[in-house]
């Protein structure tokens, strides 16, 4: 069994689920699993110790993690990405309500809705609304995501 060392503890441990995380990636011929750097106790505390300080916050280093995250997803996926600043970001996610702008359902986790076309930031989002109800509109399955959708529209 092989072992490896947690970037934080410095401790070898085996090189299994039991110890560490892991992320599947489809590759081309593949399913790749790698492990994360962090044993569990580690990834765990940095976690804690994250969400304790700016996450709790949405500050504007949540908001660069956010955003950095959102313009890789968009250079491998070939769209626009979200086009405001992190401090804008962190001000519009401090003020949200704590309901889905577009159903109304209580959301602790939104997601920030954006247009793949232009990378305009709408709002925030539940995961349910921003998986399924936003990509099937073409189609007019949600009115409420229609509606949702109606307040940018560019006049």
């Amino acid at each position: 069994m092989s072992t490896t060392v947690c970037s934080d503890c410095n401790e070898s441990k085996p090189k299994t689920t039991e110890f560490f995380f892991t992320a599947k990636r489809q590759l081309k011929d593949r399913l790749a699993i790698y492990f994360f750097a962090y044993c569990r106790p580690c990834a765990y505390k940095r976690k804690v110790k994250y969400e304790a300080t700016d996450r709790a916050s949405f500050g504007v280093g949540w908001a660069k993690d956010i955003l950095s995250k959102a313009r890789h997803n968009a250079k491998t996926r070939g769209h626009i990405p979200p086009n405001i600043t992190p401090e804008e970001l962190s001000l519009k996610r401090q003020a949200y309500a704590g309901l889905c702008e577009c159903c109304g359902t209580p959301d602790e986790h939104p997601h920030h809705d954006h247009d793949h076309i232009t990378g305009f930031v709408r709002g925030f989002i539940c995961y349910l609304c921003n998986s399924k109800a936003i990509p099937t509109v073409e189609r007019n399955l949600h009115t409420k995501a229609v509606k949702y959708l109606d307040k940018y529209v560019v006049q």
